[in-house]
Formats: C-alpha cells, sequence, structure tokens
C-alpha cells in the first residue's frame, strides 16, 4: 500500500509539471478599437530614423507540449524605428520566416523539428516566407514594476493574417544606437491559422497535443548616421 501511495504522488507531481510547460509571459492579444486608439500625431520630419542591424537583432521563441518545450530564435530580415526626443515613437520589423531555428535539440531531431515548423503544418514558410510587425502606438511608462519603459501596440502578420497586439519593452540609447528589449509576451497561434494538434479543432488528442500559446520575446538594436538630437 505504501509503495502504492509512493507511486501514486511521483505520478501526480510529474503531471502537474507536465501541465506547467507553457510559455511565461503576458497575452498579447488585444482588440482592434484598442490597437487603434488614441494615436497621438506625430510631425514625421521630426523624427530621428534608425536603421535595425541584422546582425544583432533576433527574435526567440518558445513552443511546448504536455511532456516538455522546445524554443530558438527567427531571424530579423528588416527595419527601422523613429525616434523624437529619445521616445520611441514608431517602428516596423519584417521577420525571415525561413530561418526559425530550434536551439534544445541536436542532430537528426533538430532537423526534423525545424523542417516541420516550415511546413504547411506550421508556417509554411514556402508560400509565407516573411512575417512583420508594425507599430501603431507607443506609450511611455512610468515605474512599471517590470522595469518596461513603454507599452507597444501594433499589428502583428504571420502567414498572411494581421492581428493586433501589445506587449512591453526596454528602451535605451547611447550615443547613434538604440536598442529595444521586449518582456516576454504570449500570442495565440490558431489566431494566425495554425491548428495542427490545438485541442481547439482536434478532438481525441489526449496527451499528444500542442499547447495553443507561443511564447516570444525579441531584441532590435538600431544605429543612426544622423547627428543624434
Amino acid at each position: 500500500m505504501k509503495a502504492n501511495h509512493l507511486l501514486f504522488i511521483a505520478f501526480s507531481s510529474a503531471t502537474l509539471l507536465a501541465c506547467d510547460t507553457k510559455p511565461k509571459g503576458e497575452k498579447a492579444h488585444i482588440s482592434k478599437d484598442e490597437a487603434v486608439s488614441n494615436i497621438p500625431h506625430i510631425k514625421m520630419e521630426d523624427v530621428q530614423t534608425y536603421k535595425i542591424d541584422t546582425s544583432q537583432s533576433l527574435v526567440y521563441w518558445e513552443g511546448s507540449k504536455p511532456t516538455g518545450t522546445h524554443n530558438g530564435i527567427v531571424k530579423i530580415e528588416d527595419g527601422e524605428f523613429g525616434v523624437l526626443n529619445g521616445q520611441l515613437v514608431n517602428g516596423k520589423v519584417v521577420i525571415d520566416m525561413t530561418t526559425i531555428e530550434n536551439h534544445d535539440l541536436e542532430g537528426e531531431w533538430k532537423a526534423k523539428l525545424e523542417n516541420h515548423l516550415r511546413s504547411e503544418d506550421f508556417f509554411e514558410v514556402d508560400k509565407y516566407p516573411r512575417a512583420s510587425f508594425i507599430t501603431h502606438k507607443i506609450t511611455p511608462l512610468n515605474n512599471d514594476q517590470d522595469g518596461a519603459t513603454h507599452e507597444v501596440t501594433g499589428t502583428l502578420i504571420v502567414k498572411g493574417i494581421s492581428k493586433p497586439i501589445k506587449f512591453k519593452i526596454k528602451f535605451h540609447c547611447q550615443d547613434r544606437t538604440c536598442t529595444i528589449e521586449s518582456l516576454p509576451f504570449i500570442i495565440d497561434r490558431t489566431e494566425f491559422g495554425i491548428k495542427y494538434k490545438s485541442k481547439k479543432f482536434f478532438d481525441n488528442l489526449k496527451d499528444k497535443f500542442i499547447n495553443d500559446e507561443i511564447g516570444l520575446r525579441f531584441k532590435v538594436v538600431g544605429t543612426t548616421t544622423e547627428k543624434v538630437q
């Protein structure tokens, strides 16, 4: 009886751990009304443009299922952002989805997962090689408990599907270089047509499902050749 009791505890603990594999972060999806409200008017001729240095800029991702998580990166292909009086005011990022990489597997398993992520089951990169994000509103934050300096609202486009999202960032500049680092945030992959092994769309998956939540964070470094204002 004692052995059975210990086995039950061990099984219960393993189940709880397995269920706690979802990526951490705030949910990013918002309504369309929230995405476009109260956009401040800015004279674009006064905005200083920073070109994204793609060698220093990356998107980090994390996906999960009951048995664990996978993580990796996607490279940023192009983009720029604007700064006015030391404040971030707008931005656009183009992401090369063909570069998606896994960082927790090796060899054959790594290649299999990367190829699967590029396939029609997930990001279908042959048809949709680029994703992008365009800002609508950037709000400075004061004394944020997470240390964020701004809240960013904009449109994320994946597989040709546009959805408004919101997340927090840390923004700082030194000389002619500015860095934007997001806090972790979560998107729902099914909102972008990625339904593979989602419990929302398939029954009887048991423990073979994949969580709908994808954890994201990014680092973007931008430089300018203009005189800093």
